[in-house]
């Protein structure tokens, strides 16, 4: 992976070879560089022989050594003062390459020093060691952001000389307790949980267990899964957006877990730096919210204070499909800037529709690059200005891994720079039958060509949001490209980091949409990446989106969730019985809204000005807040349980919004007990529907907890719990 550049070491900055070694012995022996460093309450420390280390904070340790025979040995992960929570091992992920598996600092291995730094907000340990019969350097890094109950780790290989890097497993630990939870992905069927449920199981000594997604990261299963052991629990989740794996194999002494990228490899080339996944260990308790609160802290260092604007956003798509035009776009624009909105995305469609098929073909015309004229006369250029006009963002959709086969052969784009599985552009049909393809972004020429048109449209249309799609996947593994066979998922997704990091880099400004057909790419590293992310093409009726939200702001934060507000054959929006239900549904997340304003009462723009005015209140009451879910997840359906209700607490004040809603056939009462409050410090209690509710402590809130009554307004209530 090539999110972080590789830091500048005596070792590992230079033109690796066989000259370093000699330059970093001194009679034999490796030389330390300097290898402790603290940072607000973060820290490295390393023994006095420079043998042993730990990293960590006020939250978390995580303890590694070299045994006298140089290998790379994990001593202890612990909570605050507490007893270690894994068992000690032979370092936390193997190295497997040309055809040989071996633990890091073993007999095929010098040791060649440790380093300690902060590097973007956080405390990062470098281990590193070098082949002893090849010129390639193997770093092993840890890093710990301050506040933060977690520890990012990845391994990184500098190689003079061409190497086979096999099976690059991020994480390898074994854990003291054998209660495990993983999270089905977006194709979990409604029939079983829909998407997102949770699977658990019991580890026994010798039992198995595997998941993991086969093409996009979340498409089967979530990139994240747990083992607890009663009052506490460890995490880890990858950092990774393409095909993966996890095991959790029951030992006599707990549960191993590991996740990485097996049954793939790629050949490291000489001269070049390859940066595996990376993974996120926390250890937490087992508190609602608890992982989400770590993860949190988190993505708020990696994304350097970087905020989700969770912005009051229309789409175009659901309403319009492709049959949408420069007059229609302005006119929407402006009734929904009346109503208070803040972000208006153009969605497909905005290119030629090369012989489209219906009002929904997006695929029709994709990849040419140019705005049609017939329909956008003066570009988009304008319409972006005419937003900035109104007070509004401007956001355009785009689709760049994927071309129209109509495309191939104009603007330079030629059929080698297509990804292919076993000689086909979609498996299992014909080519001369496919409509389209995915561009390879692991070929170079392909990257290019990418890269200068999407900024070439960026540069024209200079919109304030981007929206990135992807509908289908494939693996390439076409043998004339320089992946080959085994490494076009690892190439094809360090190359779509690259992209981004060109986006961020050229226009650090613009805010960016992981969508990817609906949260099937959806993990640490987009949530890195991206200000928004979309949970599901289906985003009705309410129960599914709330459905969504609460499963995945398990772990993520819920200010990067987004959905829309849209009519629904069993909700419809306009002259609805319960708007603020639907309305509510979505505001723990992203507030979204797809309608033809055309024909529209003024009681129902009223209406809906005041949702917005209400989400953008509580959006800024709630900060940058990590959920905890106070019930059970809403089913898919709404059948169940009777009440779903999630708190979101902004961990720079302590303020803490409630969500409540209470489904068919329910009581008319809940009791819920809070989570993440301050327990010596007294909260003002407020009911957007029946204002001041008095006051009490945290401790009380968190013991004792709260009752919520039915109201006769809407099936939605919201509290506010606000520190005095």
């Amino acid at each position: 992976m090539l999110s972080l550049p590789s830091p500048t070491r005596s070792w590992a900055r230079r033109a690796v070879g066989l000259f370093a070694v000699v330059a970093l012995t001194v009679l034999g022996r490796p030389v330390a560089a300097d290898d402790s460093v603290r940072f607000d309450d973060a820290y490295v420390e390393a023994s006095a022989d420079h043998q042993r280390w730990e990293i960590g904070n006020r939250l978390v340790a995580y303890s590694l050594g070299l045994s006298s025979s140089g290998e790379l040995e994990v001593l202890g992960f612990r909570r605050g003062g507490g007893a270690s929570v894994i068992e000690p091992a032979s370092g936390d992920a193997e190295f497997a390459y040309d055809g040989v598996r071996a633990a890091l600092g073993g007999r095929e291995f010098r040791y060649l020093g440790s380093e300690a730094d902060v590097r973007d907000g956080r405390v990062v340990l470098t281990l590193g060691f070098r082949l002893r019969d090849r010129d390639v350097v193997v770093e092993r890094h840890y890093a710990v952001a301050p506040g933060a109950a977690a520890v990012e780790m990845w391994t990184t290989v500098d190689a003079a000389e061409d190497v086979r890097l096999r099976d690059l497993q991020a994480v390898r630990l074994e854990v003291r307790a054998r209660d495990a939870w993983w999270q089905r992905g977006h194709e979990g069927s409604d029939d079983n949980g829909g998407p997102f449920g949770l699977k658990s199981a019991h580890v026994d000594d010798g039992g198995h267990h595997e998941f993991g997604s086969v093409a996009l990261s979340s498409l089967d299963a979530m990139p994240w899964f747990g083992v607890s052991g009663g009052s506490w629990q460890v995490v880890t989740a990858l950092a990774w957006s393409g095909t993966w794996r996890g095991t959790l194999d029951g030992t006599s002494s707990g549960t191993m877990l590991q996740a990485g990228l097996p049954d793939m490899s790629i050949t490291a080339r000489a001269g070049s730096h390859v940066e595996y996944p990376h993974a996120l260990v926390t250890l937490t308790g087992t508190a609602p919210g608890d992982v989400a609160e770590a993860v949190g802290a988190w993505l708020r260092t990696r994304r350097q204070g970087r905020a989700y604007p969770a912005l009051a956003t229309y789409n175009t798509w659901f309403t319009f499909g492709v049959q949408i035009d420069d007059g229609l776009m302005r006119r929407e624009m402006e009734s929904f800037a009346g109503i208070g909105g803040e972000l208006f995305q153009l969605d497909a469609g905005w290119y030629p529709p090369v012989d489209a098929r219906d009002r929904y073909d997006f695929t029709a015309g994709l990849g040419s690059w140019r705005v049609d004229d017939d329909r956008f006369p003066e570009g988009l250029g304008t319409l972006s200005d005419h937003a900035h006009g109104l007070g509004l963002k401007f956001g355009v959709w785009v689709e760049p891994e994927r071309v129209d086969m109509a495309m191939v052969g104009r603007g330079g784009l030629e059929t080698r720079m297509l990804a292919r599985f076993d000689g086909a552009y979609q498996p299992g049909s014909d080519n001369g039958a496919a409509d389209h393809a995915q561009i390879c972004l692991g070929d170079d020429d392909s990257w290019l060509w990418v890269r200068d048109r999407l900024v070439a449209f960026l540069d024209e249309a200079h919109p304030d949001y981007l929206k990135i799609d992807l509908n289908g996947w494939l693996v390439c593994n076409r043998e004339d490209h320089a992946h080959g066979r085994e490494g076009g998922n690892f190439a094809h997704v360090t190359g779509l980091y690259r992209l981004l990091d060109t986006l961020h880099e050229r226009y650090p400004e613009l805010l960016i949409e992981n969508v990817a057909g609906g949260a099937r790419r959806f993990d640490l590293e987009m949530l890195r990446r991206a200000d928004a992310n979309w949970m599901d093409d289906r985003t009705a009726p309410a129960s599914r989106v709330r459905h969504h939200l609460e499963l995945l702001s398990r772990v993520a934060p819920p200010s990067a969730l987004l959905s829309y507000v849209i009519t629904h054959p069993d909700e419809p929006m306009m002259e609805s019985d319960d708007l603020k239900l639907l309305s509510r549904s979505r505001m723990p997340g992203v507030f979204g809204l797809t309608i033809d304003f055309r024909g529209m009462s003024e009681a129902d723009h009223n209406l809906l000005a005041a949702q917005i005015d209400q989400f953008k209140g509580l959006r800024e009451l709630r900060g940058q807040a990590f959920a905890a879910q106070l019930t059970d997840p809403v089913e898919v359906d709404g059948s169940g349980p009777g009440w779903d209700v999630m708190q979101q607490v902004d961990p720079a004040d302590g303020t803490a919004v409630l969500y409540a809603f209470r489904n068919p056939h329910s009581d008319r009462r809940v009791h819920v007990t809070l989570a993440h409050l301050q327990a010596d410090r007294s909260y003002r209690v407020r009911s957007l529907e029946r204002g001041m509710l008095g006051a009490a402590s945290g401790d009380d809130l968190m013991t004792r907890g709260f009752d919520i009554d039915a109201s006769d307004q809407s099936a939605s209530q919201v509290f506010v719990f606000e520190p005095q």
